[in-house]
């Protein structure tokens, strides 16, 4: 990722800054939802968000360099 100009560590903290923890965070704060439901709904979020975020910061440095 020519444009971030930052090794893969760097990539994750901006996914977990920007995509995980939001993310996590408003599903832990549903309050009408059993413990055991939050965490399965937090797993699946991370599951799903991390290789469709990662996707999409793969493809806005493919269009970046293109230009």
């Amino acid at each position: 990722m020519i444009w971030l100009g930052a090794p893969p560590p760097a990539v994750a903290a901006i996914l977990a800054l920007f995509i995980f923890i939001p993310g996590l965070y408003v599903i832990t704060n549903l309050p009408r939802y059993s413990r055991w439901a939050k965490l399965v709904a937090s797993l699946g979020y991370v599951a799903l968000s991390g290789p469709l975020g990662l996707a999409c910061l793969v493809w806005i440095d493919r269009l970046l360099q293109k230009a």
